[in-house]
């Protein structure tokens, strides 16, 4: 899925350096707002094994992992012509993701022959981040494709972490549970599509997102050794199919 979004960037970009012109030009500033939203999809993730103590480690296998997500987004900025060709925004945007749900099993001793537990969390995420784009016009179509990028940081949480046994023998220890964890991270994405004039002042688009949303992580367990994190992912990417309506005024 990735790679298939940067052959879109590659394509969209080539779009953009083609020869064109528009035949007039507004001066100056205008405000620019964008909701946009979509489906978008999320990395996988990894087995983890987990250190407790010399006589016990854990590996924790994923089930579901909460691939398929819905993002929202809210820009608001600036944007004014550059020259007969290009156009370009500048703003800030807030973002965030549906909850994501990941479960799993639990193997003792990292051992699939001690397949005793079954586990589960939530993890939320949402960012702010300035965001650029540039759009390209042309004076033969009211299709105008565009590339954005931004920069920011997110705020993770996991929450809800639970465990419970699948076979009588075995029983859930209080000490082996993970907390909940709130944490900023930096965030950042690449973006590129196409948008429609319908009126002057508004338009609708289509297009595809690149996003680091940062880290993801639990606090550790009362049984881990002091400052241990507990399940975790180092960098939740996603894949978004983003639908946007722009109003300019």
């Amino acid at each position: 899925m990735r790679k298939k979004g940067l052959w879109l960037l590659a394509l969209i970009f080539s779009g953009l350096t083609q020869a064109g012109t528009m035949g007039s030009i507004e001066a100056g500033w205008r405000n620019v707002i964008t909701a946009s939203g979509g489906p978008v999809w999320a990395d996988k993730g990894q087995f983890q094994s987990i250190y407790f103590s010399p006589e016990l480690s854990r590996t924790y296998t994923l089930k579901n992992s909460g691939s398929l997500l819905g993002e929202g987004e809210l820009f608001a900025g600036r944007q004014r012509f550059l020259n007969k060709v290009y156009a370009a925004q500048l703003g800030v945007a807030f973002a965030g993701l549906s909850k994501r749900h990941r479960s799993g099993a639990v193997w003792d001793f990292d051992d699939p022959r001690f397949d005793n537990y079954r586990y589960s969390y939530d993890a939320r995420h949402y960012r702010g981040v300035v965001r650029g784009k540039l759009l390209r016009n042309f004076s033969f179509t009211l299709f105008k494709p565009w590339i954005s990028a931004s920069l920011g940081f997110s705020h993770n949480k996991s929450t809800n972490y639970r465990e419970w046994p699948v076979i009588c023998e075995a029983e859930s220890l209080p000490t082996t549970l993970f907390r909940k964890r709130e944490h900023t991270a930096f965030t950042w994405s690449l973006g590129a599509g196409i948008q429609r004039v319908l009126i002057p002042h508004l338009h609708v688009g289509l297009g595809y997102e690149f996003v680091d949303w940062g880290q993801n992580a639990l606090k550790g367990a009362a049984a881990q050794p002091a400052g241990a994190k507990g399940l975790s992912q180092n960098h939740v990417y996603t894949n978004g199919l983003i639908f946007n309506l722009t109003w300019l005024s």
